[in-house]
């Protein structure tokens, strides 16, 4: 190898931890990557997941590939399903079942 090529090698060894941060790897699953995604709250989360469905919804009903210069190829309307089923708080959504009875009865001990 060349001392140029060791040289670009060592410069970019040393700028990839900082700048690949978007995709980091799997370490339960060889050969992924996970991306984290932040929200502010349960209803951020919520109201994306509703419009990416919306997004799904309008893709299925209407070409959004002729509808805009910007779009050069199909959606991807099972990546984004996927997308919106990693998104699901399904397990929060257990929790609220396991705290609705408790709630219900902690409102009829106070009123009683």
């Amino acid at each position: 190898m060349k001392k140029k090529d060791k040289n670009d090698l060592a410069r970019l060894r040393r700028l990839a931890p900082n700048l690949f941060r978007t995709l980091r790897e799997d370490e339960e699953r060889e050969r992924s990557y996970r991306a984290q995604i932040e929200f502010t709250s349960y209803v951020e989360l919520i109201s994306t997941i509703s419009d990416l469905l919306k997004l799904c919804i309008t893709e299925a009903c209407y070409d959004a590939e002729g509808a805009s210069p910007y779009i050069k190829r199909p959606l991807n309307i099972q990546g984004v399903l996927e997308l919106i089923l990693q998104l699901l708080p399904v397990d929060e959504a257990e929790l609220l079942d396991e705290i609705r009875p408790f709630l219900k009865q902690k409102e009829k001990n106070s009123t009683t």
